[in-house]
């Protein structure tokens, strides 16, 4: 889902000139680049957006795949998202899909039309604002989110509340902001990693280091959709899991 968040911006958005305030201070995070371009294009209507996410391909053996681990025929499975992209843009696309409920937690930046006076002004915001205390991660996540931080909280979150870890995890993922989180998987986890994107090199040059490699998690790879449908077929016999996506 984070690698869809700027492209599927409606079309209708102009260029930005080179001499414009968003080249001005590089790096900008992510969240921060969504939230000018929502703030200066505010004449583009809310359904506009909307139809920009429910235009993003989801390749149906992906959706499946969903829909199996949380087929009462499975195993006991709980699904979230941890995601750099925000609220509105995962729930609109998710619904489209008729998956939502397919999801216990969504873990990302929030946003919304806060304002009645101007219904059409989306508002995303950092989940760690500039004003909180830094996150502090030594890994390379960008300021508005540690992924790994949030992926421990959670677990700790689901131990206290149901007095059980789950058995395996399950972590799919595909971006650099993928590698803090999958460093903090146990020796029985799995992260299903995309080929040739970010996450891919990051583990290279971990297992680089020999035994200095802080990897410890069992690492897959996969290039199309379907390859994600046929080991979430194998992982649903097993015990229970919590999947990341």
């Amino acid at each position: 889902m984070d690698g869809h968040r700027v492209r599927s911006t409606p079309p209708t958005i102009p260029s930005r000139p080179r001499s414009s305030s968003l080249t001005s201070f590089p790096p900008i995070q992510s969240a921060d680049c969504l939230r000018q371009l929502a703030q200066e294009h505010h004449h583009i209507h809310r359904h506009d957006i909307e139809n920009a996410m429910r235009q993003i391909p989801f390749h149906p053996a992906m959706k499946r795949g969903i829909q199996l681990l949380k087929n009462p025929t499975s195993l006991d499975t709980t699904l979230f998202i941890l995601s750099n992209a925000n609220t509105f843009f995962i729930n609109t696309i998710l619904q489209h899909q008729g998956i939502r409920d397919c999801f216990e937690t969504i873990i990302t930046n929030p946003a919304d039309f806060p304002d009645p006076e101007n219904p059409n002004r989306l508002v995303l915001r950092r989940r760690v604002g500039p004003d909180d205390l830094p996150h502090g991660c030594q890994v390379g996540c960008e300021e508005n989110m540690c992924k790994g931080q949030e992926l421990m909280r959670y677990l700790d979150a689901h131990r206290q509340s149901d007095n059980t870890e789950f058995d395996r995890i399950i972590y799919v993922g595909d971006g650099s902001n993928d590698f803090c989180p999958v460093l903090r998987l146990r020796r029985q986890d799995v992260v299903l990693c995309c080929r040739f994107r970010g996450l891919e090199r990051k583990i290279a040059d971990e297992r680089a280091k020999g035994v200095a490699s802080r990897l410890q998690c069992t690492v897959e790879y996969w290039s199309g959709a379907w390859e994600v449908e046929e080991k979430f077929k194998v992982y649903a016999q097993g015990s229970s899991l919590g999947v990341v996506n």
